[in-house]
């Protein structure tokens, strides 16, 4: 009998172990770990594709003078404004007094030393200037624009100076770097500040506004309204800019000037 018990016990199998609290922690940390891996891998391929997508709206950088023209162009005009004057409110005296200087070192001596400008420049919102510091202004930016190093720059310079809807173009960058300055041109005739006027079919506005005449070489006259044009950030920057511009012979054509 104690054999034979002895055999039953032998052949009994072995209980299984319950599962101890250590080993229950280990699986639950398995678990909730593995869920917090694949949610982190999916959180971070769904920034990743965001990323990707957005690349360029989360990465352009902010306008600049040298932003390509095509970009600057779709810009509004007050936007252009706010861009520009900034840009040349630390530089145009710089500039003015480079292309004065490059002029007289050219002209003196020849025929077009009477073409040396004369006068100083308006500064950029100058509440009164004369019609020839606001012509110098007008040329001291074309002139930068000429010389610049950039033709993007350059020709942003340039819209900024002769919006597009005057009626004149200005070829003065064809590209960056040109050595020659830009001609100086006398005024042969100006208005007095005026507000609230058409001029060649242009409306200003309340904008203080200027037309002047100048005489070319040529023995031709052109006359240029020139008004003070405002950013999107109103009073803080604001200059003069070429409006209208005619030819004469124009229907438009003022001959007396001093009594518009």
């Amino acid at each position: 009998m104690s054999r034979h018990a002895a055999s039953e016990e032998e052949s009994q199998p072995e209980a299984a172990e319950e599962p101890t609290k250590w080993s229950q922690t280990f699986r639950h940390w398995s678990i909730t770990t593995t869920i917090s891996i694949v949610s982190a891998v999916v959180g971070i391929t769904g920034l990743l594709a965001t990323l990707v997508i957005n690349w360029d709206k989360l990465f352009d950088p902010a306008p600049s003078m040298s932003m390509k023209h095509d970009v600057f162009l779709k810009l509004p005009y007050g936007k252009q404004l706010d861009i520009c004057v900034p840009f040349l409110k630390p530089r145009v005296d710089g500039f003015f007094a480079r292309w004065r200087q490059d002029i007289t070192d050219r002209a003196k001596g020849t025929p077009y030393e009477t073409f040396i400008p004369s006068g100083g420049i308006a500064k950029l919102d100058d509440p009164n200037p004369v019609g020839q510091s606001i012509l110098n202004l007008y040329y001291t930016v074309l002139d930068a624009a000429r010389k610049a190093g950039d033709t993007d720059l350059g020709m942003n310079m340039v819209s900024c100076i002769n919006p597009s809807d005057t009626g004149v173009i200005e070829n003065v960058v064809a590209s960056g770097g040109v050595d020659s300055p830009h001609a100086a041109i006398p005024v042969t005739a100006e208005t007095r500040i005026y507000y609230n006027a058409v001029f060649a079919g242009k409306p200003v506005g309340a904008s203080p506004s200027k037309i002047v005449q100048l005489r070319f070489p040529q023995n031709y006259f052109l006359e240029y309204q020139f008004s003070i044009v405002s950013g999107f950030s109103g009073h803080e920057n604001r200059m003069w800019a070429l409006t209208r511009g005619i030819r004469q012979g124009d229907s438009n054509w003022i001959d007396d000037l001093s009594a518009w």
